[in-house]
C-alpha cells in the first residue's frame, strides 16, 4: 500500500520478492522484512533504532546474522533500507503503518460484505480470503474492486488452492 500510495505498482516494476532487493545490502530477507515494518510504523529514526535493537535482542539475531555484529549495524540497515526503497523513503519513520492497516481493514470489510451479499462463505486470514474454489475468480474481482476503491489504484490478486 505504501508503493500504491506513491503511484507505483511494485509487481509490475519488479520481478523479485519485495524483501530481497540487491539494493538492501547483504541483509537476510527476515531482517529486511522486519526493518521495513518497523520503519513504516515508527515516527522517527531514533525510535526505529530502538525497535531494531530490541527486535535483534529479543530474536537473537546475532546468533543467525553476522551483519548484526558490525558496530552500529542498525545505522547501516536503515541506510540500506532507504537506498533499497527510495520511492517510499518519505514514508519511513512517519508512523504510516496504522494508515495502511486501516486501509487493509476497509478493503477486508468491503470484500466480506460483498461476499455475504452474494451468499459466498468467506474466511479471512491476514490479508487473504478463503472461499469455495468455484468462487475464487469472482472474489478476486471483488478484492480488486475494493482495493481500487480504498487505495485508489489497481492491485493484483493471486489465487492458490
Amino acid at each position: 500500500m505504501a508503493f500504491a500510495e506513491a503511484g507505483i505498482d511494485w509487481f509490475a516494476v519488479n520481478s523479485c520478492d519485495l524483501y530481497q532487493l540487491n539494493e538492501a545490502g547483504d541483509w537476510p530477507r527476515d531482517v529486511v522484512k522486519r526493518a521495513f515494518s518497523i520503519m513504516l510504523n515508527v515516527d522517527n529514526e531514533k525510535s526505529a533504532i530502538k525497535a531494531l535493537v530490541k527486535e535483534a535482542t529479543d530474536e537473537h539475531w546475532s546468533y543467525s546474522y553476522n551483519q548484526v555484529d558490525r558496530p552500529e549495524w542498525y545505522n547501516h540497515l536503515i541506510a540500506d533500507m532507504k537506498k533499497a526503497y527510495p520511492e517510499i523513503g518519505t514514508n519511513f519513520c512517519k508512523a504510516r503503518g496504522m494508515h495502511y492497516m486501516r486501509q487493509e481493514g476497509e478493503v477486508a470489510l468491503l470484500v466480506i460484505n460483498e461476499c455475504l451479499q452474494q451468499g459466498i462463505p468467506v474466511l479471512t486470514l491476514h490479508d487473504s480470503y478463503i472461499v469455495p474454489e468455484q468462487h475464487a475468480a469472482f472474489v478476486a474481482g471483488i478484492i480488486g474492486t475494493a482495493f481500487k476503491e480504498v487505495v485508489g489504484v489497481d492491485c493484483k490478486t493471486k489465487s492458490s488452492w
